[in-house]
């Protein structure tokens, strides 16, 4: 079906939602649907950051078939790791400006 002839609206649509900030919060997205939910984690160099403790405990409030997603906007690979390591989440988001983070970063990461 089209709409105008321009939007498909039959094709299935991804929803992904960031800074869940709450257990509560990513269980209620969960029962309705969302696919990805996404916590910004950190050691509190940006506003807003979970700790890993903290999004440990709002990822398990992450159930069916959503995906726990860990954003972070540090371009410290080490900490990046860490987060990594401690939560392994289904999808990393860097969010680095492009000039912090390079395509050899990544490879290391």
């Amino acid at each position: 079906m089209t709409l105008h002839g321009v939007f498909r609206v039959n094709e299935a649509m991804l929803i992904q939602i960031y800074e869940i900030t709450s257990p509560e919060e990513a269980a209620a997205l969960s029962a309705i649907g969302v696919d990805h939910m996404g916590v910004l984690i950190g050691y509190g160099e940006f506003p807003r950051e979970q700790p890993i403790a903290r999004a440990r405990e709002i990822f398990a409030g992450v159930h069916g078939t959503a995906k726990r997603c860990a954003l972070s906007l540090s371009a410290d690979l080490k900490s990046i790791g860490e987060l990594v390591a401690a939560l392994s989440p289904d999808i990393l988001h860097l969010g680095a400006a492009p000039d912090w983070l390079s395509p050899a970063d990544i490879t290391r990461l």
